[in-house]
């Protein structure tokens, strides 16, 4: 199914999807991949971040999918930031080129972990072997 970005860009902000992030205790979510870039088609994936305080279950974050992908009618991929398996150069390239749809908390989670992240990312730099 083709959505255009504007679809996609207001029902993430409605009522409704604001009250299933707050439902499943999302801090921040935010948009990555193509629907942020000029490589997005109306049948491009929609990839998804989010940062939660509390722990997010692989449960949880695939009943959001579930929800997203009916309400949005589009496949729809979410990642936890603050899952400990997830590559830091992905995580460092999310957090550089998303963009924030909705935050209960002025960001304040989202500015720790940015922070935390590049902290970690510089500490590593002279070991990555690219």
């Amino acid at each position: 199914m083709r959505t255009s970005k504007d679809d996609i860009f207001d029902k993430l902000k409605s009522d409704e999807c604001i009250n299933k992030f707050k439902e499943l205790g999302l801090n921040t979510v935010m948009l990555s991949g193509s629907i942020v870039t000029k490589d997005f088609k109306g049948y491009s994936d929609i990839d998804i971040a989010i940062l939660s305080e509390e722990d997010i279950s692989l449960n949880r974050i695939l009943d959001l999918e579930e929800y997203l992908e009916k309400f949005l009618g589009t496949k729809v991929d979410v990642i936890n930031l603050r899952d400990e398996n997830l590559d830091l150069n992905l995580k460092v390239t999310i957090y550089d080129n998303s963009m924030i749809i909705y935050s209960d908390d002025n960001l304040r989670l989202y500015n720790i972990e940015y922070i935390n992240t590049e902290l970690l990312y510089k500490e590593n730099e002279t070991f990555r072997l690219f």
